[in-house]
């Protein structure tokens, strides 16, 4: 698929070719954070499934705690609450990512 950079993620798009779906998937790279990463949540319509392919993550959302992944763990969550994904390592992590809507804001925190 294609690679795109979305704020701090590469992103690997899959199957792109397919228009009007419903179901948007792509493999995340997430690279370790800088301080200033974590002020800034991810909010856009939809909900999202997530699941660790490789190394480990810390999944960070507004409404509760920092929550660890590791390989062949997943998440479900409601991408209008503010959200951010982290490498828990200083090697990126790979995340498979399906969201059901690709409109991305990204708001910056107090």
């Amino acid at each position: 698929g294609a690679i795109n950079d979305v704020d701090i993620y590469r992103v690997e798009v899959l199957a792109s070719d397919l228009l009007n779906k419903s179901m948007h998937p792509g493999i995340l790279e997430v690279p370790p954070a800088g301080p200033q990463d974590l002020n800034s949540l991810a909010h856009h319509p939809g909900e999202e499934f997530i699941h660790v392919l490789e190394g480990e993550i810390t999944l960070y959302t507004e409404d509760y705690k920092p929550v660890d992944l590791k390989e062949g763990d997943s998440a479900y969550l409601d991408s209008t609450s503010g959200h951010r994904f982290v490498s828990r390592t200083q090697t990126p992590a790979r995340i498979l990512v399906v969201c059901s809507d690709i409109t991305s804001e990204t708001s910056e925190g107090e």
